[in-house]
């Protein structure tokens, strides 16, 4: 499991990006996964409040107990590791460093699946799944992801004629 920093090229090139994390002027620690050929940096935060990702502890951050750790939402694609990503992240906490490596096999069997699922809801149309992914980044990939939606199904109606009866 490789931890690096998206760098600074990187997040320029890519602030357009819905859901991206780009808004605290700062570094950001990045682990790499690679689903269906694709790598992708998913990043570690603090306030996840959601279960698409991996809580690896909670701390104290401005008086509230927080959650901290992958957050899947947010994973972005790296199609260039040598110039998207830079030196390693070095995590500082031992408990979260610790609940990252014994949760490797996890972590990448959880977002294939995570992953998969969001591909197989737009494929099929299913809204009711979507909604767990109004805040993921996934939105953004859907060519590089090979998605190719099912076209809706279409009803054709023959028209009625009228026929009017005399009196």
């Amino acid at each position: 499991m490789n931890f690096k920093y998206l760098s600074k090229t990187f997040q320029a090139q890519t602030e357009h990006i819905d859901e991206a994390l780009f808004d605290k002027n700062r570094g950001y620690g990045v682990v790499t996964i690679t689903v269906n050929n694709l790598t992708f940096g998913i990043p570690l935060r603090t306030k996840i409040t959601h279960k698409n990702g991996l809580i690896t502890d909670q701390i104290i951050r401005d008086g509230e107990l927080c959650n901290r750790g992958l957050d899947y939402q947010k994973a972005l694609l790296i199609e260039n590791e040598a110039s998207d990503l830079t030196g390693a992240f070095k995590i500082k906490s031992a408990e979260q460093r610790k609940k990252l490596y014994e949760s490797e096999y996890k972590i990448k069997t959880n977002f294939e699946r995570y992953v998969n699922k969001y591909i197989k809801a737009v494929e099929n149309g299913n809204d009711r799944a979507l909604e767990g992914y109004i805040f993921s980044t996934l939105k953004n990939y859907h060519v590089q992801l090979d998605i190719k939606p099912k076209p809706k199904p279409t009803v054709t109606i023959k028209k009625k004629r009228t026929i009017e009866v005399p009196k």
